[in-house]
């Protein structure tokens, strides 16, 4: 298992694309690393030191091949290339997680700066009676003989319900 591990890991760093690479490796890992630990739980301490030290190698070994792997497909797929036919599961399920936090991040800063960026047009108004927080969410309340600079549609609302006049 070491074997093999390490010739994929060999063959990804030596590359800058994504190596085709078995998909089924990384449960092929956990699987030996399961029979690894269980095999050595009766042991005299020398053979269960081997075996443990043996497990972190492979740990590190899939760990940094796993990160490797998905830098790289991210990279692509930023790019506009499709990494996912050579991806093995676990690392197409990272490389999706991770590009949909992207998308969501994104479109949040896009709403926020919309909307700080958005030029808004205001009327001044005098309001002929009070205007309570529903009918003028986030301003209100509003009170009576007061003057108010207020987005143009909800001015408007205003002046037709009778609640305000514009003033120019």
């Amino acid at each position: 298992m070491y074997q093999e591990l390490r010739d994929a890991w060999r063959l990804e760093r030596a590359s800058f694309r994504l190596q085709r690479m078995d998909p089924a490796i990384y449960r092929r890992v956990e699987e030996y690393l399961a029979k690894l630990t269980s095999g050595s739980e009766g042991s005299i301490s020398l053979v269960k030191k081997v075996a443990r030290m043996e497990a972190e190698v492979l740990r590190a070994l899939a760990q940094d091949l796993f990160s490797l792997r998905v830098r790289k497909a991210l990279a692509q797929a930023l790019e506009g290339r499709d990494p996912l036919r050579y991806l093995a599961r676990e690392e197409a399920e990272a490389v999706s997680a991770a590009l949909k936090a992207l998308s969501e991040a994104e479109e949040m800063l896009a709403c926020r700066l919309l909307i700080k960026g958005e030029r808004v047009e205001l009327k001044l108004v005098r309001l002929l009676r009070e205007v309570s927080e529903e009918e003028a969410p986030s301003l209100g309340p509003l009170r009576t003989e007061s003057l108010a600079l207020l987005p143009i549609d909800l001015a408007e609302r205003l002046v037709k319900e009778g609640y305000a006049e514009l003033i120019d």
